[in-house]
């Protein structure tokens, strides 16, 4: 989270995919790179990051996979995921 904090702006700036080295792979910008980063600022601590990630990720929609680990990330930063039990 640091190096993400420190290389963006915004959540908005987060492209889909990076080198080792810090250079993006691609152009676009895909909620299933984005979203997890959200979860991970939530474990950070980086409450800014964690509240902009949320507001994209609330109005995003795009493909099935994307759009499934997007849900499963808002659904983790919300605080409405919880681990069933067997």
């Amino acid at each position: 989270m640091d190096w993400v904090v420190s290389s963006h702006d915004s959540p908005e700036t987060f492209k889909a995919g990076y080198r080792l080295d810090g250079t993006p792979t691609s152009d676009s910008v895909q909620m299933v790179f984005t979203a997890p980063t959200g979860v991970a600022a939530m474990a950070a601590g980086r409450r800014e990051w964690l509240d902009a990630t949320f507001r994209l990720a609330a109005k995003s929609s795009t493909a099935y996979f994307s759009d499934s680990v997007n849900m499963l990330c808002l659904l983790i930063m919300s605080g409405n995921y919880w681990v069933p039990e067997y």
